[in-house]
């Protein structure tokens, strides 16, 4: 009997630094089926911390550096790296990238787009040169999707905006939600990490968000909301893991609130398994469309830690409101301190949403499930007549 030849796949971002998107293409080169896939990823950056990570897993990294603004020689290069590869399938996140693989694909009969849109393109009708751009990429968007085999939506609100504001046919939009193993969470002894070494003293409440230091992840929200809830509960503390551009700025702004002894920055961890289980309520403060599927929410609700959200992409599909944690509205630090204090306050709700948030992840959004369809979307993939 033949056996049948590996697909070979290849993993297209704009870098590999620590993220969601980096997270997810991580976890499915982990557990793609070897016997089925060779994997390479390919980053457009020079800033790609998690390539130790893809180097433990023996998946090759590629860095095909992107110039300032349109680099057009970027997909002439893509294209000589597919070829030199023999890829079959390659696989783009974000719109961007997106762009560059599909002009990278002409010439090449065999290659296969999928691709995966992880949040929408931010829009404001008041600003008329910022609406026209938004409708000039729609278009576009709607071109590149003629010319791929599958786009994924990471949420349904994100399918939603592909067929309604991109008009992306429906049939060609396939929605896989990002899926995490739960049993990697969920920790038996809690807390599993000493609390003095995060200068967490006995008996204090811990809040924790775990999120790139930028505008869009609502960081001065939280704080906001933050110095509200010690001046109710003065016994709290707030861990904020992660690092980005804003992180001198968050640090300046927490001490000319008041807060700056209460509030710990852990920077960028390779044990957020670890610091979620000293939590006892997780944060997420981003703005409207800053989200697509949060990673960092679903590794809270499988580690058990209650949650209170803003309404920013497909949070609420992760939580449903009121039973598996709160949403609030974004960019409301009055809300969301009253439904952090809600949660902190009453340790019956706090252990609903700790059932109900696991018990969620489970079943919509576990890896497994993740896993099986972007291997069929990958294997039919290949039985679709070229763009």
């Amino acid at each position: 009997m033949q056996t049948r030849r590996r697909i070979n796949l290849l993993y297209v971002n704009y870098s590999f630094d620590v993220g969601g998107i980096e997270t997810l293409v991580l976890a499915l080169c982990k557990h793609l089926d070897k016997d089925k896939f060779n994997i390479a990823v390919c980053s457009f950056s020079e800033h790609n911390s998690l390539s130790p990570a893809f180097e433990k897993e023996g998946i090759p990294l590629y860095v095909i550096r992107k110039r300032e603004g349109l680099d057009f020689t970027l997909s002439f290069r893509l294209r000589s790296l597919c070829r030199q590869l023999d890829i079959d399938v390659m696989h783009t996140h974000n719109a961007a990238q997106w762009m560059y693989g599909v002009l990278a694909a002409v010439g090449i009969k065999k290659l296969r787009i999928i691709h995966t849109q992880h949040t929408v393109l931010s829009t404001n009708s008041a600003d008329k040169l910022h609406y026209k751009k938004h409708k000039m990429l729609l278009r576009v968007m709607r071109f590149l999707a003629k010319r791929s085999a599958y786009v994924v939506a990471i949420a349904e609100y994100i399918k939603t905006y592909l067929v309604h504001e991109a008009r992306i046919p429906a049939e060609k939009v396939t929605l896989v939600y990002n899926g995490i193993d739960p049993q990697v969470y969920r920790l038996v002894d809690k807390p599993c990490i000493d609390k003095s070494s995060l200068g967490i003293g006995d008996g204090q409440l811990v809040i924790g968000i775990v999120a790139r230091l930028v505008q869009k992840k609502g960081h001065k929200i939280l704080f906001d909301a933050f110095r509200m809830v010690v001046d109710k509960r003065p016994n709290v503390l707030l861990l904020v893991v992660g690092d980005g551009d804003l992180a001198v700025e968050l640090k300046q702004y927490v001490e000319v609130i008041g807060i700056k002894d209460k509030t710990i920055f852990l920077g960028n961890r390779d044990d957020v398994k670890e610091l979620l289980s000293v939590l006892d309520l997780f944060v997420l403060s981003s703005f409207r469309d800053a989200e697509g599927l949060s990673i960092s929410m679903l590794e809270a609700a499988a580690s058990g830690v209650p949650i209170v959200a803003t309404d920013s992409g497909g949070n609420a599909e992760v939580i449903i409101n009121g039973l598996s944690g709160f949403v609030v509205p974004a960019k409301s630090s009055s809300e969301l301190s009253t439904a952090i204090l809600t949660v902190l306050n009453n340790p019956g709700i706090a252990q609903e949403f700790s059932v109900n948030g696991l018990y969620r992840v489970k079943e919509l959004f576990n890896i497994n499930a993740m896993i099986r369809k972007y291997e069929d979307l990958c294997i039919a993939s290949l039985s679709i007549q070229g763009h």
